[in-house]
């Protein structure tokens, strides 16, 4: 897996995400992004962390990420619940923001009209990129147009 790589004016870093069990209610799934620095190439530091947990309702899984020439992140990732049909969504932080900051909020960018009706994977297709002028942000994820099988 190739992790993107950042590069400030005081130092390289790398930026990764994954889902782990909600801090708040621990069998909700959710998002949370980590940039760490790279001195040397044999120092790393913790420069900021957020996660993206706007309720404790939802599940947040299969997220991505970008970051744009100032700094910026932007998550991506599928969004679900009993009452709730997979939805596409993002949340994004500025570069200014303190590590565990809630951020510039979520946005919901597709509502599904149907959800997987088996227990296969879902959601193998995420990817969260930077366009070529640096500071646009695209998605793409998986959707269902109807209930149904893979």
């Amino acid at each position: 897996m190739a992790l993107p790589i950042f590069r400030r004016p005081d130092g390289d870093s790398i930026v990764l995400t994954h889902t782990i069990a909600n801090p708040a209610k621990t069998t909700v799934a959710t998002a949370r992004w980590y940039q760490v620095g790279l001195s040397d190439g044999s120092a790393v530091r913790l420069l900021r962390m957020a996660t993206a947990n706007p309720d404790v309702t939802i599940h947040r899984y299969m997220p991505s990420l970008a970051v744009d020439a100032a700094g910026d992140v932007a998550v991506g990732y599928s969004a679900s619940a009993a009452t709730v049909a997979p939805q596409l969504r993002a949340s994004s932080w500025s570069s200014g923001d303190s590590t565990g900051s809630a951020g510039g909020g979520e946005r919901i960018l597709y509502y599904a009209a149907g959800a997987q009706d088996t227990t296969t994977a879902w959601g193998d297709y995420s990817a969260m990129s930077l366009d070529p002028d640096g500071c646009t942000f695209w998605y793409t994820g998986s959707i269902y147009a109807a209930t149904g099988r893979d």
